[in-house]
């Protein structure tokens, strides 16, 4: 048999730890959004099989593990009591990650309409979420705001609360290019079934950019 080198060994050992990390990382990660997304499903007081539907199409499983997430999904979603502590959780696994932080945010706003209202109970709810997150106030509700599609202000879909100089605008048009082109979303592992709602979500930036260009001041 073949001796192993001491140096193979480690490298061998540490491939494995990190295998064993990651895949401990996923299942909270999951576990987490399983809950947070069940509360905000009880915030209006109805749950929904079209709510449910849309929250799947957030993970990336297979059928056999689909029935194992829906099944915790219904048994959060009794109450909204936790919420606070799943929100806390998530914090933690995306620390230092704002784009994943707010691909749970839209995610779980896409969860809130789904059903075709928007009441002032998952409105709170998803502030209040935002900001466990360790999301600033301008993101959560720029975040809320776009995947509603409220106010066809160019500037608000850009972020902004009025006209600005070109160059904040082309600024901030790179920098949410990086988090939301459809290249990056794919390389981030947006999964598949929310894709679609990103590119929907770039359109909707880029023809803001676009307007934006032909009203912005150059000072």
């Amino acid at each position: 048999m073949p001796s192993i080198s001491p140096q193979s060994w480690s490298l061998f050992l540490m491939r494995r730890w990190r295998l064993f990390w990651a895949r401990r990382h996923r299942e909270a990660f999951t576990t987490a959004l399983i809950g947070l997304a069940g509360k905000l499903a009880a915030a209006d007081g109805q749950v929904t099989q079209v709510e449910r539907d849309v929250f799947l199409n957030m993970l990336r499983i297979n059928d056999h593990q689909m029935r194992s997430v829906e099944r915790q999904f219904n048994l959060v979603s009794t109450s909204l009591s936790g919420a606070d502590g799943y929100a806390r959780w998530l914090a933690r696994l995306t620390k230092g990650k704002r784009n994943r932080k707010l691909d749970i945010l839209m995610g779980l706003s896409d969860i809130a309409r789904a059903d075709g209202v928007f009441d002032e109970a998952e409105q709170k709810f998803l502030m209040s979420a935002g900001a466990l997150l360790g999301l600033s106030q301008d993101d959560v509700r720029w975040a809320i705001g776009l995947c509603q599609g409220q106010d066809g202000s160019c500037w608000v879909a850009l972020g902004f609360e009025g006209p600005v100089s070109c160059k904040l605008v082309k600024e901030r048009y790179r920098s949410l290019a990086r988090a939301f082109h459809p290249d990056a979303v794919m390389s981030r592992g947006v999964p598949e079934g929310m894709r679609q709602k990103y590119a929907e979500r770039f359109t909707l930036i880029a023809a803001a950019h676009r307007e934006a260009l032909n009203s912005c001041s150059n000072t």
